[in-house]
């Protein structure tokens, strides 16, 4: 047997396997994709809403957007007509995507949301909020009143907890 027959049944066997392992990443994928709704609970009955985490500009260091649309999300959740999840993802299955930007400027915060129908660029609606400093609890509780009235769901202003603090 010659060294050059055994070098096509190498190569055969090497691009099986290579063939074998495209394929199986294909199939995982699709069945990834294909996963059903992460709150298949809630569809019909209540308000699905993304928290995407909003966009910063000359804020300090210390304050993160991912546990401030966490905090968004649970302030939404507390409305019974809500399932609210924080998310750097988009997902079809939403009915609305909340986002935005929070810059610091001359002395105090500018904070800017969206609330955008499921699956859609534009925004349904909009709002800014301006404030003299930058504090995570009462911010996300105004702007979960905000979204909560927008949406006119019943009993909103009673719905989400108050901050007491203030």
């Amino acid at each position: 047997m010659s060294h050059s027959s055994i070098k096509p049944r190498q190569s055969r066997g090497w691009m099986a396997l290579l063939l074998g392992v495209c394929m199986l990443s294909v199939a995982a994928l699709l069945l990834r994709r294909q996963r059903p709704p992460a709150w298949a609970d809630s569809i019909g009955t209540k308000e699905r809403i993304l928290v995407a985490s909003f966009r910063v500009e000359s804020i300090p260091k210390n304050w993160s957007p991912q546990v401030f649309a966490e905090s968004l999300a649970a302030r939404l959740r507390a409305h019974p007509g809500v399932d609210a999840r924080a998310t750097s993802e988009q997902a079809t299955e939403a009915d609305y995507l909340v986002d935005g930007e929070i810059t610091a400027r001359e002395g105090g915060v500018i904070v800017a949301i969206r609330l955008r129908p499921g699956g859609q660029r534009a925004a349904s609606w909009s709002a800014t909020f301006w404030r003299d400093k930058l504090e995570d609890e009462s911010l996300a509780r105004d702007l979960a009143l905000a979204v909560a009235e927008e949406l006119r769901l019943p009993h909103a202003k009673r719905s989400i907890p108050r901050d007491n603090s203030r």
